[in-house]
C-alpha cells in the first residue's frame, strides 16, 4: 500500500470505499445490460422457432 501523508487512514479507507462502489455498480450495470442484450435475442428466436 502507498502511504500518502496528507491523508488520513481513515480518508483512504473511505476512497477505497467509494471507488469499490463505484466498480461494483459500474460492473452490475453492465452485467445487467449484457443480460439483455445476450439472454433477450436468444428468447425471441426461441418464441419465432416455436
Amino acid at each position: 500500500m502507498l502511504s500518502i501523508p496528507w491523508l488520513k487512514p481513515e480518508d483512504f479507507r473511505t476512497i477505497l470505499l467509494k471507488a469499490y462502489n463505484r466498480l461494483v455498480f459500474k460492473f452490475s450495470i453492465n452485467l445487467i445490460i449484457i443480460k439483455l442484450f445476450i439472454f433477450r435475442p436468444k428468447q425471441n428466436r426461441r418464441i419465432t422457432i416455436y
